[in-house]
């Protein structure tokens, strides 16, 4: 494969010495290089190769994950990022790729985060990404695997689960027919103002998404509930 692959690099005038595969034996996603070997052992490493004329970042995965690797932003796994965002965005292209289940990706998510910025953070995935609605604080999208994530700083306030349900029973009844049901419901919530989150701030994290796709959390005193066979709601308090 890596002789077929240095055939190819010859064949369009690169220089094909310092070539790696971007995908390893396994199926793993892993660094790919074109130029001098020395710059691309650095590069492949993590010990520097950014800019300079000795090589250029190939890749191989989808588009949002060779981004962030080609940008030195981790290629997945934080690589000392502290840009909550970047981790997420990075986490999700992970969770697509190594098709995660949505309570491994939100657990990996909450692991990231904490292992690289040293905060503690609640996550919410889901796979209802052309559907769901949001009361956010950090919030991606990752359009490649059709994954969304909402993350905040822990609250050491838990949610009180019957005036969650109270309130997300009540406006989804509300919102039975609505077009947009997430987004009815999310507003809803939000205009009459939210009686689950005791925690000085009141702030809160929500996510609303249809009846049937995925969705996972990892946080502190989360709770999730399904509204009258139309909505699943999961919430949790943001410090």
């Amino acid at each position: 494969m890596k002789l077929l692959i240095g055939i190819i690099a010859s064949a369009l005038g690169l220089e094909a010495r310092g070539f790696q595969t971007g995908i390893k034996e396994n199926g793993e996603r892993s660094c790919s290089c074109i130029g001098d070997p020395d710059w691309c052992a650095d590069f492949c490493s993590g010990s520097g190769g950014n800019g300079g004329d000795n090589g250029s970042c190939s890749c191989v995965g989808d588009p949002q994950w060779c981004e962030d690797f080609c940008n030195g932003n981790g290629g997945g796994n934080g690589g000392g990022i502290s840009d909550p965002e970047v981790i997420m965005k990075s986490t999700l292209s992970d969770c697509g790729w190594y098709n995660w289940s949505m309570v491994k990706c939100a657990t990996e998510m909450h692991d990231r985060i904490q292992r690289n910025t040293g905060n503690q953070y609640s996550c919410i995935v889901t796979d209802d990404y052309s559907g769901y609605a949001a009361w956010k604080t950090y919030n991606v999208e990752d359009s490649w695997n059709k994954l969304a994530a909402v993350c905040a700083p822990k609250s050491n306030t838990a949610v009180s689960q019957y005036y969650f349900e109270q309130q997300c029973d009540e406006c989804a009844y509300m919102c039975t027919y609505a077009s947009d049901k997430p987004s009815c419901v999310r507003d809803c919530i939000s205009d009459r103002g939210q009686r689950f989150c005791s925690n000085s701030s009141g702030r809160y994290n929500l996510v609303v998404t249809n009846w049937n796709p995925d969705v996972a959390y990892y946080a502190y005193g989360a709770h999730l509930y399904g509204a009258r066979g139309l909505v699943y709601c999961t919430g949790y308090c943001v410090m």
